[in-house]
């Protein structure tokens, strides 16, 4: 009886230890995985801000060469409200576009 029960405590400890080395080896499995991710995914995002950076440098250097806003204007604020590509109504009576061509006829 007492050799049984030696036996069976020396089947529970090997059982015990194969699930702890069973369980070590997928930490580790899971650990390399998320390692792996974060390296992809720091990569990822190294490649994103170069190519903010980039866009950042090229919408600089085509404001270098636009006009200033202020020469392309025209001179009085009144004309460009009394454009007539965009009447304006003072109830809100039409859409702000011109009218076509069926609107005109009803």
């Amino acid at each position: 009886m007492f050799s049984e029960l030696m036996q069976s405590s020396r089947t529970d400890r090997a059982q015990l230890n194969a699930w702890r080395h069973s369980v070590a080896e997928a930490r580790k499995t899971l650990s390399k995985r998320d390692q792996n991710m974060q390296e992809q995914m720091l990569s990822l995002m190294g490649e994103q801000m170069d190519m903010i950076r980039h866009l950042v440098e090229l919408q600089e250097r085509q404001q270098e060469h636009r006009p200033l806003l202020h020469n392309c204007l025209p001179s009085s604020p009144s004309s460009i409200s009394s454009s007539p590509r965009h009447p304006r109504t003072r109830w809100g009576g039409g859409s702000g576009h011109p009218a076509t061509p069926l609107q005109r006829m009803a």
